[in-house]
């Protein structure tokens, strides 16, 4: 990541919240084309990641850092699962306005959509990136949809499953093919039934 200035760094704080007027015809179309689903807009990426089972220190331990502070535009959830829409606006794709004026405020910009998307992918949430410059329908944001879920699907399989909690992590990070957290757990209550087994044995005679 670039160094940018702390003006900078408020300025991408104050566009990852807010709201665009193409994004408000977005929300209309997904409401539209998923009438029973639950639809969420700027949602913090740690409930994403902590709804889907994971931890962020899970997260940061794959990625190398803490993950940045971000909002997904839109998040759409059903009987089938989540899924989510981000709106990419000119800004992110070259320098434009106050939000990407300088190449650094642009290079930042461009790679915390990178980390928002590799996210995503690794907690098994299917992402669809609409350009500025897109149309879009009912039926164009369904097939983003359907084609997002088998892409992520696919990234799925690169990685392995815990025996105990069925969650997804790298082979490095499973030990006996289990995670860390269960391997805590284990751990917790093998010391809770050997306690016990202890206290049992007591003669108090």
């Amino acid at each position: 990541v670039s160094f940018v200035s702390k003006q900078e760094r408020e300025v991408f704080d104050s566009m990852t919240k807010g709201k665009s007027q193409a994004q408000d015809g977005i929300v209309k179309i997904v409401n539209e084309a998923f009438p029973y689903a639950y639809v969420s807009e700027e949602t913090h990426i740690k409930v994403l990641i902590e709804r889907q089972g994971y931890t962020v220190d899970e997260i940061a331990r794959e990625l190398g850092h803490k993950p940045h502070r971000m909002f997904v535009d839109i998040t759409i959830r059903d009987s089938t699962g989540t899924y989510c829409i981000e709106y990419d606006g000119e800004q992110h794709f070259k320098q434009v306005g106050s939000m990407t004026a300088t190449a650094s405020a642009l290079n930042l910009n461009k790679e915390l959509d990178r980390e928002k998307s590799w996210i995503l992918s690794r907690i098994g949430i299917p992402l669809v990136r609409i350009p500025y410059d897109a149309y879009v329908d009912t039926s164009v944001i369904s097939d983003m949809i359907d084609e997002a879920s088998i892409e992520c699907e696919k990234e799925q399989h690169e990685y392995y499953v815990c025996d105990r909690c069925g969650r997804r992590f790298p082979a490095n990070m499973l030990e006996n093919g289990k995670c860390k957290r269960c391997l805590e757990e284990i751990a917790k209550e093998e010391a809770a039934a050997t306690e016990e087994s202890t206290f049992d044995e007591i003669d108090y005679d």
